[in-house]
């Protein structure tokens, strides 16, 4: 059995396209992309993750396909597709993120001051560790 080396982003997406006689700008369009980022696609650029998410839920492919195919790791991908299918944007995914390196009682006082925040009763939170 030979390995058959990924497909590049693009090389999957134009396929995509063909299947559908689609345009690559209707496929940014639906994905909410712009110009400047499809053209970094053509050429080869690895795009944010956020970037793949999009594409992935308006082609209604699996999110890994298109990571691997993107150049990611493929030890980073279970953890992305695990925190890309949450649905965050990269700005809230950086808030999870750092909250993670948080130890116990920092997070506890994190919540208490978005449960204030959020004209919350303190202790009452519904947001879990």
């Amino acid at each position: 059995m030979t390995n058959q080396p990924t497909p590049t982003l693009y090389a999957v997406i134009k396929e995509w396209l063909d299947a559908r006689n689609l345009s690559f700008s209707a496929l940014l369009n639906d994905a909410g992309l712009s110009n400047p980022t499809g053209t970094a696609i053509k050429r080869g650029s690895k795009p944010r993750e956020d970037t793949i998410r999009k594409l992935s839920q308006a082609m209604d492919l699996p999110l890994r396909q298109l990571l691997a195919a993107a150049g990611y790791p493929t030890g980073d991908i279970d953890r992305l597709v695990k925190e890309l299918d949450l649905g965050l944007t990269e700005e809230e995914q950086g808030v999870l993120n750092r909250y993670r390196l948080l130890n116990a009682p920092a997070r506890r006082a994190v919540v208490e001051v978005m449960d204030v925040m959020l004209g919350r009763a303190t202790g009452t939170s519904s947001l879990s560790e």
